[in-house]
This record gives structure tokens, sequence and C-alpha cells, in this order.
């Protein structure tokens, strides 16, 4: 569905995809548009994208069933409630922890574990932004391994390190 504003206007662009800001439910949210790589077989490209929809489809229902927060999937376009605020940093890690400890608990990883795919928000509109919505799971997989594990969690250490100045206190190791 088209935006507030009639349109589906882009407000980001990764290597992977693209999000476009649309009117969900009557709520802003944003949907994921994967892009086709021009240097890949068109049959090879298709079946690629089509693999790592259903993947994260399925990484993204498990995590749900077991309380991750997660966006919710409709016709395999992902959508998630925008942001804008405060946030309150102390709850914010505490529950990026929590999350990963459910996700890590039901065997998901989530293969990009990073800061730019937690969105933040809030769980009522009084409260400041104190929750968390993982995000991105094209890369994720199931029946994960301890290092699989070790790998998601040392991934997001660096992200934290390298893209967050002064962020080393919220790590610890």
């Amino acid at each position: 569905t088209l935006n507030r504003a009639g349109t589906m206007s882009m407000i980001s662009q990764g290597a992977e995809g693209r999000l476009f800001e649309v009117s969900f439910l009557d709520k802003a949210a944003v949907c994921k548009e994967r892009l086709r790589k021009s240097y890949r077989v068109s049959v090879l490209d298709e079946k690629l994208n089509k693999q790592r929809i259903l993947q994260e489809a399925r990484c993204i229902h498990r995590c749900f069933r077991q309380g991750v927060p997660v966006p919710m999937s409709v016709n395999f376009s992902m959508f998630a409630i925008f942001v804008e605020g405060s946030a309150n940093i102390s709850a914010i890690t505490t529950a990026i922890g929590k999350g990963i400890g459910l996700m890590h608990d039901c065997d998901v990883v989530h293969g990009d574990l990073t800061t730019s795919n937690i969105m933040v928000r809030r769980v009522n509109e009084s409260d400041q932004y104190n929750s968390v919505v993982f995000v991105d799971f094209g890369l994720g997989a199931m029946k994960a391994t301890p290092e699989d594990k070790a790998v998601d969690l040392y991934v997001l250490e660096r992200a934290f390190i390298s893209t967050h100045p002064n962020s080393e206190s919220l790590v610890r190791t």
C-alpha cells in the first residue's frame, strides 16, 4: 500500500534491497523490496531470491513463535513500524540481549546482526523508545550451532564498536 501521501518513497537502499515508506493497516510502515542482481544469470537470481525470502519468512515466523520481537510478514514483504524520538539506552541494550537470547534459544541465527538491522520502538505513546524489533533475516538460518550463535554475537559487537563511537561499555565481553 502507498504511504499516507499516496506514494512509495524510498528511505534507504542496501546491497540486497530497498526500503520504502508505506502505509499498512493505516499505520506508517516500511516495505522491503529485494533487488535483482544483474551480474547473475536471471534464473539463478530468481531462485536465490525466492530461497532467501522463504528462509527469511521461516526465521521470522519461528522467532515470532518464540516471542522475539520481529516484523510481521505479509505476502513476503517485511513491515516494521517507524520510530522517532528519544531512547533509553539501557532499556534498549537489555531488550537487544533478551531478543537475541530468545532467537538463539529457538535455534535461529540472524546472519547479519548489526545495529542497522535492529529497529527501536516504544510500547506506549507516553514511553521513551525502549523496545526493539529485529529485521532483515535474509541471511538467517535455522538449526544453528553454538559457533553460528557466537558469530552472530561477534558481528553485533563489532558493529557497535565500529559504527557507534564510545559504545564499548554497552558491549561486555
